[in-house]
Order: structure tokens, then C-alpha cells, then sequence
């Protein structure tokens, strides 16, 4: 066992690390709290960091408390100095969106189509993925600009990256790095080798997971002797199966190319489920105690809910979704084949990494990249103080391409967000888009539709109560189409009245009532000669008099007044002020720290 394994391959000791982070982080007045620990099997930690008064939040996973709670730590300023802990999450006012002269970063530009599809701005490169390239046209870059309206320009912001194998910088246009990489090669650690070491992993690991999905790759099993050589986690996966009713079987995960990636697949027998996790370091102990530790972060052995259903499956699950799934939370459907001993090419033993520092790790998985003549994109992001980085390997590390991207849906979202911001004035034909658009993707009763307004709320916030048929009963209602009115109402008390308590399941019913009143032609009095005997006469002359004013029928849950909030009627359930000044914190520290990406070259001297 090496000196190293016992420091996870570490340039610092986990008590270091999350000390070292928390000062940058309370130097800025910025908070995280622990919360929502998991520790169900020995061996198996896992924790959520987050900012107490915004949706905001990492997870950390490790062999022991400190190590998961210095991966949170980590996560974190991985996250905040890419600026995707809230980018995209959440909506800023143009003050704020423009504030110190820039949106995204110091360094950045704005592309026009031409930049984009000729491939150039003021001598230097402008980045597409080679194989999406053919594919990018007017059209697409149009509907970038149309989500991404950034500044109210017509323009596509871009940002600087330096290219290992052109020696130059390439202007990657934001929306190709949002929609196309998401957080895939985004990392933070106490040196830069060592970020970088998990950059370059996390990429090979999706890519290989997506080869597995998109290609019906199967991949070897591990012999358990093999396994045993290595005791930390054979151990651990001894725990797992003792304290549970399921088997762990470990995959050789490099495709035959000496990739340093694992797979461990849980599969219950009793209730035929399963689940795959996937893992990457040079280092075969780490990468194997990292995809075993994934198993559990966030979950309890005992009541693992992302545990999917065997199904016997095999073209059928090639498609967006599934890719996505495996992606984003690592559900997905894998290849029946997946499972058989018939594999796709021969287990070999893993290249005995042991006793090397970060240095030679990095160099090790840059070599495995020059060997498959692939192309390295770096971005460096540390203008808080701690190693983050952003990496883009063209052709290797998407996650999504063109043809899958859903413009149309991201449009409507992005219309229906400022429509729901102004609900009390929206038109008849707006309401309707909405209707269609949750019926399109089958929101439940369980949705709320404060989930499309991008702004951080508190429980407390009077909206969350605006359940997906409530508000589609509410703009039927006003739109004057009863009987869907009617119906969506009958559908919300259906699904959620036994959930919402019997006063407020009365005053639902009696809204309904009163409506089926109204489809039947009953005069007010009559409607409250019938309705009177199961509804008390307040209750009942309260919902008449609402539902004697349609053009009204949402003002009972406020006017939203977003980026005026001393003139909100919910500034108090409301901490879009507090996000405002973190984000405002994280440009003032960026504005005063910029970073030459070209200074990149040196960490592959």
C-alpha cells in the first residue's frame, strides 16, 4: 500500500484543504453549511454543503467524514469560480448582469455569426466541436442568441481558451460551452496537477460510460483476485454486501486503450434492480474506492431510490434521455449485455501507478491523450485563490450533440419564465403556451411552478402552492373555458387533496362546485341554495365573489415586481438580494484577478 493511497492522491491532508477554502470563503462573507450526512455502511461517507438561504449546493463523497466533507469543499469553489453553481439557475437584473462591464468574465468577447462560422476573431481561433461544426449554421447560432440574450445583443459571448496542441487561444462561443460540456471537465484541487488529474478522469469516465451506451460496448469483469490485491476496497465492497442484499460486480472500464476508468454495477436480485456507477484515476485503488463511494453519496444502503428497474433492453435505449439521465445523476439504462461475460475485448491489468506524485499522474493521462492524438482546451478559473479549471477535449468530453439540443423547448421555457413573472397581465395566448407546455412534458400536481422562475425563494413563498392543475384551472378560468377549468381542478383535488389538509381541499372543492355552477347556468342564488348545504356560507360567498372577477383570478398570489425588491410585495420570502451580492463578490474578485490563459502553456512545459 502506498504512502499516497493513504492520502487519496492528495497534495494536501483533507483538514488542510477545507480549512484553506473556508478562509477564502468567510474572507468574502460567504458561508456553506454542513448538512444531510450519509454514513449507512463503514467506509462509505457522504455530505451536503450548501448556502443556507439559497438553493445552492455541492456534494462530497470519501472513504472517511473529512475526505467527503474536503470533496464538498471542493466541489464548491469548482462550481463557484465556473460560476455554474447559480449560472443558468438563476436570473439577475441587467444591473447586475452588466455589473463591472462584463457578464461572464473580464476576458471575454463578443462573436458575431461570421467569428463563429469562420472560424476567427482578432487572430485567434474561435472554437466549434469538430464534429457539431458541419452541423452549426445561422440557424443554430440564432437560436443560441435567442436563450443566451445576454446584454440584449445580437452578438454570442465567447471565452478564451489555450489549445495544447495549436499553441494558441481559441474563443469558445459560451452557449457551445453551456450546452455542449455542461460541467463535464470542470475541477478544483490544491494544485493544479492535481486539478487537472481529476479534470481529465471526469471526462474519461463520462466518455467511456457514453461509448458503453451509444456503442453496446461490453466491458470485462475484474477478477476478485485481482480485487483483493487491493484492500481498502475490497473491504469495502465486503461491507457493502454484508449489510445489504446486493451484489457488486467490477468492470475494466478502458476500452482496450488503457483508459483509467471502472465501473461497479449493484444489482438487486430480490427486487431485480440495478444501478452503475463509473470512476477514473490513474491509480486503480482510487479509482475503484471513488466509484464505490459514488454508490452511496447522498443515499442510505438501505434505501437506495435511483436504483433502476431491470428491464431486458438493448437497441431501444439509445436515445437522449437515457444519455442524458446517466449524465446528470448517473440513472440510466444499460445494455442487457452489459451484464454477460461475453465481453467486448479482454481484462488486462491496470499500470501500476502507486508512489507517483500528481506530476507524473498528469503527465500519464496526457500522454493517454497524445497517444489517441485528442486535443486539450484549458481554462483557468482560479481568480478566488484555489486550483479551478475548466477543460475541453474536442471530440472526447460532450455531452449532447446539435441534433439533440431542443431549441424549441429552451425557447419556450425561457418565454414562459417572463410570462410567469407578469402572470397578472399576461394575455390569453400567453396562458395557453404555458398550459401547453406543461402538458407537453407531464408536469404532476407535485410541481410548483415557481420551479420556472429562476429566483431563489423561500419555503414560505405563497406561489409554491400554485401547483401545475391549480394554475391551469386558474387560466382556463379566466381564458372562460369552464369545463377544462373544471376538469383541471377535479384532477388537482383528486391528486392532492388527501396532501394539503381539510380546510384548504374544502375551499378547493367549493371552487370547483361553484364552477360546475356556473357550466350549468345556476344563478348566484341558486348556486348558493345547492351549494350551501355541504359548503358554510362564508367559505361559499368568498369563492362566488372571486370567481365573479376572471380578468382577476390570479391576483390573490401577488404581483411580482422582480429586481425592485423594496417595492415587492415578496421581498420577504425572497433572498434574491442575497444572490445578488454573491454574485456581484465573485466579479469583484475576478475583475481584480485576471487570468492570461496563454500562461497555460506552462503547466505542460
Amino acid at each position: 500500500m502506498s504512502k499516497n493511497f493513504y492520502n487519496n492522491y492528495k497534495d494536501n491532508d483533507p483538514i488542510s484543504t477545507i480549512n484553506n477554502i473556508r478562509n477564502i470563503l468567510s474572507n468574502q462573507g460567504i458561508l456553506p453549511i454542513e448538512a444531510n450526512w450519509f454514513n449507512s455502511v463503514d467506509g462509505f461517507y457522504s455530505v451536503n454543503l450548501k448556502l443556507p438561504s439559497l438553493d445552492i449546493f455541492t456534494n462530497g463523497k470519501g472513504v472517511t467524514n473529512e475526505y467527503a466533507l474536503a470533496s464538498a469543499y471542493g466541489e464548491f469553489m469548482e462550481r463557484l469560480q465556473n460560476q455554474m453553481i447559480y449560472r443558468g439557475r438563476f436570473d439577475f437584473s441587467y444591473d447586475t448582469e452588466n455589473y463591472k462591464d462584463f457578464i461572464y468574465s473580464p476576458d471575454e468577447v463578443y462573436l458575431d455569426i461570421e467569428n463563429i462560422l469562420n472560424g476567427e476573431f482578432n487572430g485567434y481561433k474561435v472554437y466549434l466541436p469538430p464534429e457539431e461544426k458541419p452541423k452549426i449554421n445561422y440557424d443554430v447560432i440564432n437560436k443560441w442568441q435567442c436563450i443566451n440574450n445576454f446584454n440584449l445583443s445580437s452578438k454570442i459571448l465567447g471565452i478564451p481558451f489555450y489549445s495544447l496542441k495549436e499553441d494558441t487561444l481559441y474563443y469558445v462561443p459560451l452557449s457551445i460551452s453551456d450546452f455542449y460540456y455542461s460541467t463535464n471537465g470542470m475541477c478544483a484541487g490544491n494544485t493544479t496537477e492535481e486539478a487537472l488529474v481529476e479534470g481529465l478522469c471526469e471526462i474519461f469516465e463520462r466518455y467511456v460510460k457514453f461509448k458503453i451506451l451509444d456503442d453496446f460496448i461490453v466491458p470485462p469483469n475484474i477478477p476478485i483476485e485481482y480485487i483483493k490485491e487491493f484492500k481498502i476496497p475490497y473491504n469495502m465492497i465486503q461491507e457493502f454486501e454484508d449489510v445489504s442484499n446486493f451484489k457488486i460486480i467490477v468492470k475494466d472500464c478502458s476500452l482496450g486503450k488503457g483508459l483509467p476508468v471502472v465501473a461497479v454495477a449493484v444489482v438487486d436480485t430480490i427486487n431485480q434492480k440495478y444501478f452503475w456507477s463509473f470512476g477514473s484515476h490513474p491509480v486503480f485503488e482510487i479509482a475503484l474506492t471513488r466509484t464505490l463511494t459514488e454508490l452511496l453519496q447522498g443515499k442510505d444502503v438501505h434505501n437506495i431510490d435511483s436504483l433502476m428497474d431491470f428491464k431486458y433492453l438493448n437497441k431501444s435505449i439509445k436515445n437522449t434521455s437515457n444519455k442524458l439521465n446517466a449524465f446528470i445523476d448517473g440513472t440510466g439504462y444499460f445494455p442487457v449485455q452489459c451484464f454477460s461475460n461475453n465481453s467486448s475485448y479482454e481484462f488486462s491489468e491496470y499500470k501500476d501507478m502507486r508512489n507517483k506524485s500528481n506530476k507524473d499522474l498528469f503527465k500519464y493521462t496526457i500522454d493517454i491523450l497524445k497517444t489517441m492524438d485528442y486535443d486539450l482546451l484549458l481554462r483557468d478559473v482560479s481568480f478566488m485563490g484555489f486550483p479551478s479549471f475548466q477543460i475541453i477535449i474536442p471530440t472526447m468530453s460532450e455531452v449532447i450533440t446539435t441534433e439533440e439540443i431542443d431549441f424549441e423547448t429552451l425557447t419556450n421555457r425561457a418565454n414562459i419564465k417572463k410570462i410567469l413573472k407578469n402572470l397578472n397581465s399576461a394575455s390569453f395566448e400567453e396562458l395557453q403556451l404555458v398550459i401547453d407546455y406543461i402538458e407537453k412534458f407531464n408536469y404532476n400536481n407535485n410541481d410548483s411552478l415557481t420551479s420556472f422562475l429562476n429566483l431563489p425563494f423561500t419555503d414560505m413563498f405563497s406561489w409554491h402552492n400554485l401547483r401545475t392543475d391549480l394554475f391551469i384551472s386558474a387560466a382556463y378560468y379566466k381564458m372562460g373555458n369552464l369545463e377544462k377549468s373544471h376538469t383541471a381542478m377535479n384532477r388537482f383535488i383528486n391528486e392532492m387533496g388527501p396532501s394539503i389538509g381539510t380546510a384548504l381541499n374544502t375551499y378547493y372543492k367549493c371552487i370547483r362546485d361553484s364552477i360546475g355552477a356556473k357550466i350549468d347556468n345556476l344563478s348566484e342564488e341558486r348556486t348558493k341554495e345547492y351549494l350551501n348545504i355541504f359548503y358554510d356560507i362564508e367559505t361559499l360567498e368568498s369563492v362566488i365573489e372571486q370567481l365573479g372577477k376572471p380578468d382577476e383570478i390570479f391576483s390573490w398570489f401577488g404581483d411580482l415586481n422582480c429586481f425592485h425588491c423594496n417595492n415587492c410585495n415578496f421581498n420577504d420570502t425572497c433572498h434574491y438580494t442575497k444572490l445578488e451580492k454573491l454574485h456581484k463578490t465573485v466579479k469583484n474578485l475576478y475583475f481584480k484577478n485576471h487570468i492570461n490563459q496563454l500562461d497555460n502553456k506552462s503547466y505542460f512545459l
